[in-house]
């Protein structure tokens, strides 16, 4: 999923994209909207708050705000430093109840403008997905997440 302040932006009304895809020219897949953006809200103590949800429609709540004046995401009990132009670690969701980890990246933050964007991989429980293989455990911490869909859509005349 992504998550931002600019959600009309991401999903409102949109010139329909002329470029086709493909030899020959034929498809345009990848000009559509993905239906992937989410609003990021903002609570009544000043935090955004980011929803992740679940094909069951279970929804977790985080926050994110600042910690020693840089973006800070809030999952249960621990506190994330995001930086922006790069991935987090991978995060336990198990203080929430979920046996799994997340990692998000944080595309933009300027909280005075009122623009921020953060992209949040799939849930992946690393134990399942790696078991006992160090090779598994290595190409996921350093080429990982990995997606089975598209947040954004390939466009070159958007940000």
């Amino acid at each position: 999923m992504g998550h931002t302040t600019r959600y009309q932006v991401c999903t409102g009304d949109k010139r329909v994209k002329q470029q086709k895809l493909g030899w020959p020219p034929n498809g345009t897949l990848a000009y559509h909207d993905k239906g992937a953006w989410q609003p990021l809200g903002k609570s009544a103590d000043g935090r955004y708050v980011l929803a992740l949800q679940s094909n069951k429609s279970d929804t977790l709540t985080l926050t994110l705000g600042e910690q020693e004046g840089k973006p800070a995401l809030r999952i249960g009990e621990q506190t994330v430093a995001l930086t922006e132009g790069e991935w987090s670690p991978w995060c336990s969701l198990r203080t929430l109840n979920v046996s799994g980890s997340v990692r998000f990246y944080l595309g933009c933050y300027r909280p005075l403008d009122d623009k921020i964007e953060i992209l949040q991989s799939q849930v992946t429980n690393p134990d399942v997905l790696c078991g006992q293989s160090e090779q598994a455990r290595a190409l996921l911490d350093q080429a990982g997440p990995f997606f089975s869909k598209w947040v954004v859509k390939a466009s070159p005349q958007e940000d």
